[in-house]
């Protein structure tokens, strides 16, 4: 039988209320077979009352490491960390919309290593009144039959808040380059790697 066992890895540092709103949003979903991985990246926050007030209605492993600078290395120990056959990951500042892990489930197949969709920035965040002044989609479809030389020419395709990965692919390439934190760049450049040994992208244009 198809394994669509899920995870989902969540790197944070400090962020304490966006954590809270992240997991609320897993708490939220309408399919809730998955566990939450939490890597604390040398947090000066407290984010352990944030933990004990989910870990009753979720499923969460918490780690804590020392400061790397940056989401690879954390990323990299809840891949390594997690039991499931994908990875989803959440950036400790993003959200999902209730559906999202019961559309992207559906869309995971066997021919498939990366399952994604766009992300809605938002900006301007009114932090009183949660308002929201500026929205902007990110990502895009990988079209044509060179998916390097597309990502090349236009840019990341790929949200990192919006991509689900084959466990077993990420750990092939070795994951994020924890050298390319501070460039910003090691989402990107896992993509470009994962193209290049093979990996199939399948793009869900729905907003999740």
């Amino acid at each position: 039988m198809f394994d669509k066992s899920i995870d989902v890895a969540i790197p944070v540092h400090n962020r304490a209320r966006q954590l809270d709103r992240a997991l609320s949003s897993l708490y939220a979903q309408h399919d809730q077979d998955f566990r939450v991985i939490v890597c604390d990246d040398g947090s000066s926050d407290d984010l352990s009352s944030v933990i004990d007030y989910w870990k009753t209605a979720l499923c969460i492993d918490f780690i804590r490491i020392s400061p790397s600078g940056g989401p690879a290395r954390p990323r990299n120990i809840c891949v390594q960390r997690s039991k499931a056959a994908w990875i989803s990951f959440l950036d400790s500042d993003d959200w999902w919309f209730p559906h999202k892990i019961g559309e992207i489930r559906a869309a995971l197949s066997e021919g498939v290593d990366v399952v994604y969709h766009p992300l809605q920035m938002e900006r301007g965040l009114d932090r009183e009144a949660l308002g929201f002044r500026r929205r902007e989609i990110v990502g895009f479809p990988v079209l044509g039959p060179d998916v390097i030389r597309h990502m090349l020419r236009r840019g990341n395709p790929v949200a990192t808040s919006g991509a689900t990965v084959r466990r077993n692919t990420m750990l092939s390439v070795g994951g994020f380059d924890e050298h390319l934190n501070r460039r910003a760049v090691e989402d990107f450049d896992c993509w470009l790697r994962l193209a290049a040994r093979g990996a199939h992208f399948k793009f869900c244009p729905q907003v999740l």
